[in-house]
C-alpha cells in the first residue's frame, strides 16, 4: 500500500499480470493496471451489512487524480450508508429539450393529428421559427416572441398566418411542461390573441356562382354540378370530407347529411336546405365523377 501521486501514475507499466495499487491516505481508493498496462481508478469497500463492492471510476489517462479522489470519497460515503453502487440503475440520459426535439415528441404523442395538420405545423415552424429549432426551449423568452411577431408582420405575413404560427408554437411549448410559456406571456402582456378574426360578411350564392364561373340551366338555376359545388361550399366541409361523402351518408328520413373522418375524428351532421336535399338524393354519380377527377 502506498500514497498514490502523479509520480506513481507516471511509473505505471505493463507487467504481464493484473496489478492493484491501493492508496494509503484514502482507504478504498486505488488504481487497477491490466496485464497490458491499461490503468483505471477504482473504489472498493464492503457495503454496510453486505458484500464487498469494487467499482471503476475512470481512465487514468482521461481523469485527473484530484477528481478521481473526490469521486471516490462520494462513492465510499454511499457504500458506508448501505448503498450498493454496483447495482444502481444507469443514470437516465438527459431529455433533449431543443425546440426541434420537443416538436418531434409532440408529433409522436398527438396520435390523433392528421397528416395534413402535421404537414402544416412543419411548414409553419420552417417558415417562422427555423432558426429557433436547435435552441433549447428554456432559451426562448417573451421578448424573443415579441421580436419575432414584429418581424413576421414586417415581412408581410398576414395576421391570420401569424396567429397560426403563435398558436402552433404555444401548443408545442405547452406540451413540454414549461412552467411559464413565453408565447402565453407575450400574448397576455401585449393583448395579441390567436383567435381567428371574424369575417366582415359572407359571399352570397350569386356572388359565389359568378366567382366560380358555375354554369346554369336554361331557366337560370344552377346546374347539377353547380348545386354540388354550392353544397360543398355552403356546408363548410373540407376537401377530403367532400370527396369522401357517400350516398349512404344521406338520410332520406330526416334529410340530414353526415360527414365522416373529420379533422376532430368525430362525425359531423348537418341538415341541408331543400335544394341540397334534392341534390343529395340524385347526385351520387356526380360526386363520384368529381372524386375521380380529383
Amino acid at each position: 500500500m502506498t500514497r498514490i501521486t502523479q509520480r506513481t501514475i507516471a511509473s505505471l507499466e505493463a507487467t504481464g499480470a493484473v496489478q492493484f495499487i491501493r492508496d494509503e491516505s484514502l482507504r478504498g481508493f486505488g488504481i487497477k493496471v491490466t496485464a497490458r498496462g491499461k490503468a483505471s481508478y477504482f473504489v472498493e469497500k464492503r457495503v454496510k451489512g453486505g458484500r464487498v463492492v469494487r467499482k471503476s471510476i475512470g481512465d487514468v489517462d482521461l481523469m485527473a487524480l484530484g477528481d478521481a479522489r473526490d469521486e471516490a470519497r462520494e462513492t465510499l460515503l454511499q457504500l458506508s450508508r448501505g448503498v450498493d453502487v454496483a447495482r444502481l440503475p444507469p443514470p437516465t440520459p438527459p431529455v433533449e429539450n431543443s425546440l426541434q426535439a420537443v416538436f418531434d415528441r409532440y408529433l409522436v404523442t398527438r396520435v390523433n393529428l392528421k397528416v395534413s395538420t402535421k404537414r402544416q405545423y412543419r411548414e409553419v415552424l420552417t417558415n417562422c421559427f427555423s432558426d429557433w429549432m436547435p435552441r433549447g426551449i428554456d432559451a426562448i423568452s417573451k421578448d424573443m416572441v415579441a421580436q419575432r411577431y414584429t418581424k413576421l408582420k414586417d415581412d408581410g405575413k398576414s395576421d391570420a398566418y401569424i396567429k397560426i404560427a403563435l398558436r402552433t408554437l404555444k401548443a408545442i411549448l405547452n406540451s413540454s411542461g414549461l412552467i411559464v410559456n413565453p408565447v402565453k406571456l407575450f400574448m397576455s402582456e401585449s393583448g395579441v390573441t390567436t383567435n381567428a378574426s371574424a369575417r366582415a360578411r359572407f359571399l352570397r350564392s350569386h356572388e359565389i356562382q359568378k366567382l366560380m364561373g358555375i354554369t346554369q340551366n336554361p331557366d337560370g338555376t344552377p346546374s347539377l354540378f353547380g348545386e354540388l359545388i354550392f353544397f360543398y361550399l355552403l356546408t363548410g366541409c373540407r376537401l377530403n370530407e367532400a370527396l369522401g361523402l357517400k350516398k349512404t351518408d344521406y338520410s332520406a328520413m330526416d334529410g340530414t347529411i353526415t360527414f365522416r373522418d373529420t379533422k376532430n375524428r368525430k362525425d359531423h351532421r348537418v341538415e341541408p336546405r331543400r335544394v341540397c336535399r334534392r341534390l343529395i338524393s340524385v347526385s351520387y354519380a356526380a360526386m363520384a365523377s368529381v372524386s375521380r377527377a380529383a
